[in-house]
């Protein structure tokens, strides 16, 4: 297939094909959804898009009474505003506000368990009736840096907490964390804020309501929220660490030696997520021993330190690439390179660093080149940056660079309007503070737990097992069904649920839902645990690079396919219309009702799965086609797009990225085209003249005339929006100009009538009369009997407006003369008629016209 690459054919052809995203010059397919949504809509009331709950109780939870004893203390301790006689700044802030209390933690501490716990106890005792609610403020980024996790932005935690409250979301340009201040004031609710980066994400989302309480987790203490004191975590105490593996392993094990497992929590130092992982590897073998676990553990040294140094230099890369953007925009410098790695063994340990250092220098400075000639060919060139990527070629052809130390995206001028937004967007998509471990490669000394739990577990694992997790660092949002895991590894459906139970088992995933699905209902979804994100994108970035490629693909193929044919069984069938592809048996939907469910947990998964696409870059046909179908089905699942407009306006954003990597002029003005529109639709004329004017030169040089006729259109209506008349005029004008020269007769009649109207507010008169006349005599010449009433009409006001009732009075006679049989016309014409006979001051005459 043409312009994909040849992972994404593959997957085409293994997975049964399907269409291609549209890149005309209209809009991306499917925004013309929203009339056959209604059926659909009709069983959406009350369905958030994003749905928020508490999660259920942890499993196996043990110990952290102190804990759990210092953060009731926290709700009864008193505030800053009951100091007396102190006068204190951070007191006003804190008054007639939600209390916040932070449970701070290392991941793989167990700080969501606990914060969960907590919020399941208040709940139980009754406080906080008004609903207990939980929001992950990150997110995993598996087509960007191994890794990444990005953070999410206060808007979108707010709009999916305005979901689950039954409130309606503000538009595009609103502001949702008002939306949420203002809809929990009043009430006595609970906010579990998980993996809290800093204060910029609390604040926003904080109510003026005392009786609310915000549970934040976090890495470390929340600067800038007045009155929040952590609860810190440290490790398990050994009785607790003893009642953990107990659960996970059973007990006859722990019971019969538990000398041997007192000293494996010492061991672990009773880190959570080390216990779980190796209590999962004990109830995996039912057979094996503590004392068998302490050997395993023991012996997994020299693999923690290959994983940990995998890890320490993915991250340390991405914080080159990203210190260096962040020195473009003054954010600082870049973090220090991690430091390199083991030799390996009968190479020169001297040698070996130097060669790693030099390559290591290179590529950076390779990267830092690449970055400067694109950013310099996008200053030369001005928006589209095409000078800089032909300079960039040229230095790949002389093999100064390579393609892949080139940036995926090129770094061009901007449009200011996208520039702010882009910003804004890079910022969300910043990487958690602490949710990596940032270390340079660790000594033997200096591993964590978790290092060495992890290295044992993943090293006994089999080998198809092990890829299988591995890949699981590229599913999107970090979840992962039986579904998605079959397209990754490329097996059957039911070849992938055992390996995922089997992982689950050992604790290397986690069941989101953990009461499992009802018989014949939705199929269980797992997702990698946090702490374990980062060593998984470090390990997989040692794979074959055409073989995760291809796993991509095939993933990206059957989540459009799913997509498509979801959407297709909740909305009413189109006459004529070809349906989509049958799915094989494994795959398929039985039922509507679970097609609409399916579609309701996923949405936010697939979504994550088109940003990353896009980040990853290498498979942007498939990340195209996907975009498209989501496009479709958002307005399908929200009973219109009036409910989603932020959702489609960052999935036209990531189109727009498309079109501008690959250089498809065409695709880049529909996707600046539908940015505007979303922008006229909220209200936001400015914005949306901006966008379209931008359109303009890339529908130009795509030579997509009908792109331009419909661009010039809207400037004029942008310009008009705003108050702009004259400047409205001059551009239809233009577009009518357009029109006529390519012979559009009935777009020439429509733009006549709309650059009449604007006259006509100018209060200019006669320009405006003589438009009027034009579309009469136009629409007549194309039998079009409505627009030839509609043009008489005009006329009549305008002359009515200018003084000269009598041929208004003509006129409007002449347009119920025009009218003929035609009821409805007739009707209009005679009203109008009415209308200017009574402020003539014929009331007679007017009463028998409209009783005609």
């Amino acid at each position: 297939m043409p312009g994909q690459s040849p992972a994404e054919s593959a997957a085409a052809r293994a997975d049964g094909g399907g269409g291609a995203a549209d890149g005309s010059s209209g809009r991306v397919p499917g925004t013309e959804t929203e009339g056959s949504s209604k059926a659909a809509a009709e069983t959406a009331v009350g369905r958030p898009l994003e749905p928020v709950r508490l999660p259920a109780d942890p499993s196996h939870f043990s110990g952290r009474r102190a804990e759990l004893e210092e953060l009731r203390a926290e709700l009864t301790r008193p505030g800053l505003t009951a100091r007396p006689g102190i006068e204190d700044p951070e007191a006003a802030e804190a008054a007639g506000r939600a209390r916040v209390v932070l449970v701070a933690g290392r991941p793989g501490s167990g700080r969501t368990s606990l914060a969960v716990r907590f919020a399941r106890e208040l709940a139980e005792s009754g406080a906080y009736r008004d609903g207990q609610y939980f929001v992950r403020m990150s997110e995993p980024r598996a087509g960007g840096s191994a890794g990444g996790v990005g953070t999410v932005a206060p808007d979108r935690a707010a709009r999916a907490l305005l979901a689950e409250l039954g409130e309606p979301s503000p538009g595009l340009g609103g502001d949702p964390c008002e939306a949420l201040r203002t809809a929990l004031t009043g009430r006595s609710a609970l906010l579990v804020l998980d993996d809290v980066r800093d204060a910029e994400q609390v604040l926003p989302l904080l109510p003026p309501e005392p009786r609310c309480l915000v549970v934040a987790v976090g890495a470390g203490p929340l600067t800038g929220v007045a009155d929040v004191r952590p609860c810190a975590l440290g490790g398990l105490d050994a009785g607790a660490g003893v009642a953990l593996l107990r659960g996970l392993a059973g007990d006859t094990r722990i019971v019969c030696d538990p000398v041997a497992a007192q000293a494996l929590v010492e061991d672990l130092a009773g880190q959570v997520a080390a216990l779980r992982l190796i209590g999962g590897w004990l109830r995996a073998r039912p057979r094996a021993s503590v004392a068998d676990a302490r050997q395993v553990l023991a012996e997994a040294t020299e693999a923690a330190l290959a994983v940990a140094r995998k890890e320490a230099g993915a991250v340390s890369v991405a914080d080159r690439a990203r210190g260096a953007g962040d020195g473009e925009k003054g954010k600082g410098p870049a973090s220090p390179p991690a430091s390199p790695p083991t030799p390996p063994a009968g190479k020169p340990a001297g040698k070996a660093a130097e060669g790693d250092q030099e390559r290591s220098a290179s590529s950076a400075a390779a990267v830092e080149v690449g970055r400067a000639v694109q950013r310099l060919g996008g200053l030369i060139a001005g928006r589209g940056g095409r000078l800089g990527e032909r300079i960039a070629e040229q230095l790949v052809s002389k093999g100064l660079v390579t393609g892949a130390q080139l940036p995926s995206e090129p770094i061009s001028g901007r449009h200011p309007v996208e520039a702010a937004d882009e910003e804004a967007a890079d910022a969300a998509e910043a990487p958690v503070a602490g949710q990596q471990e940032r270390r340079s490669a660790p000594a033997a000394g200096e591993l964590t737990p978790l290092d060495r739990a992890f290295a044992a577990v993943y090293a006994d694992l089999p080998a198809a097992s092990a890829r299988l997790l591995r890949l699981l660092a590229a599913a999107p949002g970090g979840r992962v069904t039986a579904r998605t895991a079959s397209a990754l590894v490329g097996c059957p459906v039911p070849e992938a649920e055992g390996p995922l139970r089997a992982l689950a088992e050992q604790e290397l995933l986690r069941v989101v839902d953990p009461e499992g699905p009802e018989p014949g209902g939705a199929e269980p979804r797992y997702e990698v645990p946090g702490c374990l994100r980062g060593r998984l994108a470090a390990l997989l970035a040692d794979d074959r690079a055409a073989e995760t490629e291809l796993a991509r693909a095939r993933m990206l193929e059957r989540l459009v396919r799913l997509l498509g044919v979801a959407v297709a069984m909740v909305t009413p069938p189109v006459p004529g219309a070809r349906g989509p592809e049958e799915l094989p048996s494994g795959l398929r939907f039985r039922t509507r009702v679970e097609a609409w469910e399916w579609l309701g947990r996923e949405l936010p998964a697939l979504r994550a799965a088109a940003r990353d696409a896009v980040a990853g870059g290498g498979l942007d046909g498939l990340a195209g086609r996907l975009i498209a179908a989501l496009v479709r089905a958002l307005p399908v699942y929200a009973g219109g797009r009036a409910g989603v407009e932020p959702e489609l306006y960052e999935l036209h954003r990531l189109v727009l990225v498309l079109a501008r990597r690959s250089g498809q002029r065409r695709r880049e003005a529909a996707a600046l085209v539908n940015l505007g529109d979303l922008n006229a639709s909220a209200g936001r004329h400015r914005e949306a003249l901006e966008l379209f004017r931008a359109a303009l030169g890339p529908a130009r040089a795509a030579d997509d005339a009908v792109a331009v006729g419909r661009i010039l259109e809207d400037v004029a209506g942008a310009y008009r929006a705003l108050g702009d008349l004259m400047r409205a005029a001059d551009w239809y004008r233009r577009a009518l100009g357009f029109r006529r020269n390519r012979g559009e007769r009935a777009d020439e009649a429509r733009l006549l009538l709309r650059l009449a109207q604007t006259h006509a507010a100018q209060q200019r008169y006669r320009e405006a009369l003589r438009e009027y006349r034009a579309v009469v005599s136009l629409t007549r010449r194309l039998g079009d009997r409505e627009g030839a009433v509609g043009g008489l009409l005009g006329a009549a006001t305008v002359q009515e407006s200018s003084g000269d009732v009598e041929a208004a009075l003509r006129s409007a006679r002449e347009a119920v003369g025009t009218a003929g049989e035609d009821a409805r016309l007739r009707g209009w014409a005679l009203g109008v008629l009415g209308d200017v006979l009574e402020r003539s001051g014929d009331a007679a005459g007017a009463k028998a016209a409209r009783g005609a």
